[in-house]
């Protein structure tokens, strides 16, 4: 099986309601996700952009069960992710925006030890792999101590080597990057390209264009819940390619889909 995650037809619809006193007078439906469909293969890296509200967090939320379509589904490594979920997610290694999920109070050899554990891990196997990610996040100097002392670079290396440490096919990285030091940013997507080569799939989300330009095989861009745009970051640029502009950046195709700059959402 060439395909690591597919997503087919996915929806997510929520009602809101509107109350008078206690009486609902009014229900409106809104459509987060509507009809989004794409595959990553294997030892491919995969951006999914969109504005703030275009249904990109909606739909890393369904592929990483936190929530249940409204209808569609998702697979992860054949396995299905709403009937299936805890085999189907043991296949897949996650990193949220905001949610690092590492322990302040521990080392950072403890929480990869601690999180190997989790995974299932004996004693042995737990170092043996805990050792083998702080040689590869380049933490070896700093890895016997606590985390609350590290810079913010060194967390999210560390919160990298949680996403690491089951060894999963597929690795989800949601804003990996945002808000590190160019030297820590640089390192960080050393080691998301050299997961691809290793033959794993590696869905990234990121609002630096330049990064997914860099990094990424395929892109989809997301806009109002739908899938506007999907293709090779170069295929994307040659199809606004004009007299006026001959050399588009990633950004310009952004901006023409969307009227929106990617960096703007960022403070929005």
């Amino acid at each position: 099986m060439d395909m690591a995650i597919e997503v087919k037809e996915l929806k997510k619809y929520f009602i809101s309601k509107k109350r008078k006193m206690f009486r609902v007078v009014e229900k409106s439906e809104f459509k987060a996700v509507d009809g989004v469909s794409f595959e990553i293969k294997k030892g491919e890296v995969f951006g999914l952009l969109g504005p703030n509200g275009a249904g990109k967090t909606t739909t890393i939320k369904m592929i990483t069960g936190l929530l249940r379509p409204t209808s569609g589904y998702v697979k992860v490594n054949g396995l299905d992710v709403d009937k299936n979920p805890m085999e189907a997610l043991k296949n897949i290694g996650t990193v949220l925006a905001g949610d690092r999920s590492i322990y302040w109070k521990l080392t950072g050899r403890e929480n990869l030890e601690y999180f190997a554990a989790l995974y299932g891990c004996n004693r042995k196997e737990a170092k043996r792999r805990a050792e083998k990610l702080i040689r590869r996040l380049g933490l070896s100097g700093k890895a016997d101590e606590l985390v609350e002392k590290y810079s913010t670079g060194m967390k999210q290396k560390v919160a990298l080597g949680k996403a690491l440490i089951p060894e999963a096919p597929v690795v989800l990285l949601d804003e990996p990057t945002l808000g590190l030091d160019p030297n820590s940013a640089r390192d960080l997507r050393e080691i998301i390209l050299d997961i691809k080569t290793e033959g794993r799939a590696v869905l990234l989300t990121t609002h630096y264009m330049e990064e997914a330009d860099f990094l990424c095989d395929r892109i989809a861009i997301v806009d109002t819940g739908k899938i506007i745009a999907l293709d090779t970051p170069e295929n994307l640029k040659d199809s606004i390619r004009s007299v006026e502009n001959p050399a588009p950046s990633l950004e310009d195709v952004f901006i023409r889909l969307t009227g929106k700059k990617l960096k703007d959402e960022v403070s929005a």
